[in-house]
């Protein structure tokens, strides 16, 4: 069977945030994460990742798909959207967002500076690259919910999470 490369986008949800979630949230989100990810490793041979690589709940996923990396030997590519995405954010957000894409395999930026569309680059880079994708997503009009109709549109096998049943 091929080897599989999967795109995974999760949308950042301001409800959904290690800052929000309940007492022991956080390991739930992980492990309720790592449960549905590893059959995709095991099962249908995805050997690498990329991940869309944004503030808040991404690097919550990053740091599960690093867990199974570290566990099953996958590869991780973290996608950033711009350059400079960082700069405005507070210091322990930037910290631990260059944290996590230290730890990744490799590091692709799909442009230098913020554009209205650099987010649906960022989409369609994953396409061009990925075969199947996993996509955490609330059902709202985000960059999320157009690459949910991107992948539909060229039959990619799609995995579609909903972002409130992780806490459970």
């Amino acid at each position: 069977m091929k080897k599989r490369i999967c795109g995974v986008i999760a949308q950042h949800f301001w409800e959904l945030s290690p800052l929000t979630y309940p007492e022991g949230g956080e390991q739930t989100v992980r492990e309720t994460l790592l449960s549905r990810l590893q059959p995709l490793i095991e099962e249908e041979q995805v050997e690498r990742f990329l991940i869309a690589m944004e503030r808040g709940f991404p690097f919550d996923v990053t740091a599960s798909l690093l867990e199974l990396r570290d566990t099953l030997g996958t590869e991780l590519e973290c996608v950033i959207p711009y350059e400079d995405q960082h700069i405005a954010w507070p210091e322990e957000v930037r910290d631990c967002y260059f944290n996590l894409v230290a730890r990744c395999d490799k590091e692709s930026m799909v442009q230098r500076q913020f554009t209205l569309d650099c987010y649906h680059k960022t989409i369609k880079y994953m396409l061009s690259q990925c075969d199947c994708f996993v996509i955490i997503w609330n059902g709202r009009a985000s960059d999320a919910g157009d690459a949910v109709q991107l992948v539909r549109r060229r039959h990619l096998p799609l995995m579609l999470l909903e972002p409130s049943r992780l806490l459970s």
